[in-house]
């Protein structure tokens, strides 16, 4: 089917499987995103810390209610559900049968990407890789955040961990400044993979902490790393989850150059926590080793 997605074909199809993605997520969170006057960051803190008020009693739906055009929408949920891991695990034509090793750096010896499945370099692969980045992101409205993510990358089992951590401050109308920080970790598994791009997913938690209380919450992580031709590489990630008493959604997508590990990079961040939103641009640099 498709041996490597380096081919010009294998392109088009990943760039829509990223749009189709990205409109289905990212479209519906820009609906619920406000910003209150009091502040982004003294939002997100209200809608995670504050109890949910009671919610309303009612008698939910009986059988009779439900028709065939129930059952074909419970339908396209379970596909919908089962296409982000199934059309990947496709385009890869991944079995679960080959393993993966990893070089130096991605491109080394001008290897066609990051993994190694079938092609030997001049010496020994590893049997782990790992990530290490720093960014800067700003909305360009007296709000900025310093962030930095650790990732590690195994061939056991294809599992692998994965955190990070984020600190914002915000300058309110007064001239007073406001602090947080945000983060999460999550276990990850490598569900489809090639030499060129690896698509994870995980299950973790999330935290924020600030003076006053630190919340978690649950979080599922589901990202992939594209290595087109080099010396580039595009990464997006997405999380999905709880915080405190409220939700949390984060999309976040890159572009850059890598050259012996070094890579730089600039992309988009879109944060959603309990209906609050932050929109930033991103620029960073990162280390493979």
């Amino acid at each position: 089917m498709i041996d490597r997605l380096g081919h010009t074909g294998s392109f088009r199809q990943l760039a829509f499987f990223v749009v189709v993605v990205f409109a289905g997520f990212v479209a519906p969170c820009h609906a619920w995103g406000t910003t209150p006057s009091g502040g982004i960051l003294g939002s997100f803190r209200h809608d995670v810390q504050s109890h949910p008020g009671p919610a309303s009693s009612s008698s939910g739906p009986s059988y009779s209610d439900y028709d065939e055009t129930d059952m074909y929408s419970g339908e396209l949920l379970l596909m919908g559900i089962a296409a982000p891991f199934a059309v990947p695990h496709c385009l890869a034509d991944d079995d679960f049968t080959f393993d993966a090793d990893f070089p130096l750096y991605p491109y080394q010896d001008d290897h066609d990407g990051y993994l190694l499945i079938e092609d030997a370099l001049n010496m020994p692969p590893k049997s782990w890789g790992g990530l290490l980045r720093f960014d800067y992101a700003s909305n360009t409205d007296d709000l900025y955040r310093l962030g930095g993510q650790l990732r590690f990358e195994t061939n056991l089992w294809r599992l692998g961990l994965d955190t990070e951590g984020h600190w914002f401050e915000e300058r309110l109308a007064d001239d007073r400044y406001d602090h947080l920080n945000l983060g999460d970790c999550n276990f990850t598994f490598r569900f489809a993979q090639s030499d060129a791009v690896m698509w994870r997913t995980g299950l973790g938690f999330n935290w924020l902490d600030d003076s006053g209380d630190t919340d978690f919450g649950f979080n599922f992580t589901y990202g992939l790393d594209w290595f087109p031709c080099k010396p580039w590489v595009i990464r997006s990630e997405l999380d999905w989850g709880t915080l405190g008493h409220g939700h949390l959604f984060r999309f976040r997508t890159t572009g850059g150059i890598t050259i012996r590990g070094l890579e730089v990079y600039t992309g988009f961040e879109y944060l959603d926590v309990g209906g609050t939103a932050f929109n930033g641009l991103i620029g960073g640099v990162g280390l493979s080793f």
